[in-house]
């Protein structure tokens, strides 16, 4: 009798397993599986994404130690598994104590792969800190940050493709099952859709994008750590408001972006401007007269010339200014500094 009430049971979670059958009704069938000892293939998974706050406190060693070895299970249902222990750290410490030093590794090892979904974006958020980050993990969760989840359920879409109007070129990613991750780094960015035979869509009726990692803390870090990646550089370096100005914060995030030519000639032009025009603003900066020494002067000619002569002439750097009125003319330059 004891042999016929294991099958039935192997019989009936074998086929819920079949069924993909994940709601949380289901879980005592999995757990009865689980106490018989069964071996089918994906039963403690299924065991730990149908149990609830009751299910966690009562988990056998068996499923801890198997989360807690077992790296070949498929990153999307490690992370919410993980996500669900964390969910209830205060309601069963004991449990999240025994996988607090897994659940840590696990989120490097991802960061260092460059995965993202919904629940790893909340791991990162909750165990990521300075003292965890370096350089090269850094340039990981930079992309992460700005990374967008985009659903499309017409099938004759193939692609997604992204431009940012103040960088060159564009991405294109292809879409997997009406699904694919791309990077946005500001509102000014296009977003088309492209079928087989490369037709571009702009309808914004065929997708929805929605944002995976927004953790202020996470951008400062990556500010740190990677100040020079583009897309970071560009974020800090928006539209501004007409009339707005720069702040001393963001000035050497506007010097990169002088320099950078992944980005647009207009738009590392337009940086120069405003870079110059900071400067125009807060005579007497300390860093002025190295900066000056450093860039390129027919690029911020263009950019402003009576602003980079004046401060030339501020800064006791008459034969620069000199050679540069030769070259481009006196015209608009203040008499005091002529």
């Amino acid at each position: 009798e004891v042999n016929h009430s294991r099958d039935i049971l192997r019989a009936i979670c074998s086929i819920l397993i079949a069924g993909d059958q994940k709601d949380p009704e289901y879980f005592h069938w999995y757990a009865l599986g689980v106490n018989q000892d069964l071996r089918i293939t994906g039963l403690y998974e299924y065991y730990m994404e149908t149990m609830d706050e009751y299910g966690i406190e009562k988990m056998p060693q068996i499923i801890r130690m198997y989360f807690i070895y077992n790296n070949t299970l498929d990153f999307h249902k490690r992370a919410k598994i993980y996500r669900n222990i964390s969910d209830n750290r205060d309601n069963v410490p004991q449990v999240y104590r025994s996988y607090r030093e897994a659940i840590e590794r696990f989120v490097t090892e991802q960061l260092e792969m460059g995965k993202i979904d919904e629940n790893l974006a909340v791991l990162y958020e909750r165990y990521l800190d300075k003292q965890v980050l370096n350089r090269s993990l850094a340039e990981r969760l930079v992309k992460l940050l700005f990374t967008f989840e985009i659903t499309c359920k017409n099938p004759n879409m193939k692609s997604i493709v992204v431009a940012h109007r103040r960088m060159k070129g564009e991405q294109i990613v292809p879409l997997n099952h009406g699904r694919a991750q791309i990077q946005l780094y500001g509102e000014d960015a296009r977003i088309l859709l492209m079928d087989e035979e490369k037709n571009r869509y702009a309808s914004t009726s065929l997708y929805m994008a929605e944002r995976l990692l927004d953790t202020p803390k996470l951008v400062e870090y990556c500010m740190e750590l990677v100040p020079d990646y583009p897309g970071l550089v560009m974020y800090l370096c928006g539209p501004r408001k007409e009339g707005e100005k720069i702040t001393g914060s963001l000035l050497p995030f506007f010097q990169r972006a002088c320099e950078l030519d992944v980005f647009q000639d207009a738009y590392r032009e337009a940086c120069r401007k405003q870079v110059l025009a900071y400067y125009m603003d807060n005579p007497g900066e300390e860093k002025l007269f190295s900066y000056l020494k450093q860039i390129s002067y027919p690029d911020f000619i263009r950019a402003d010339k009576t602003a980079l002569l004046t401060l030339l002439t501020q800064e006791g750097m008459y034969e620069e200014a000199f050679i540069l009125l030769e070259m481009y003319g006196a015209e608009r330059i203040p008499l005091k500094h002529l």
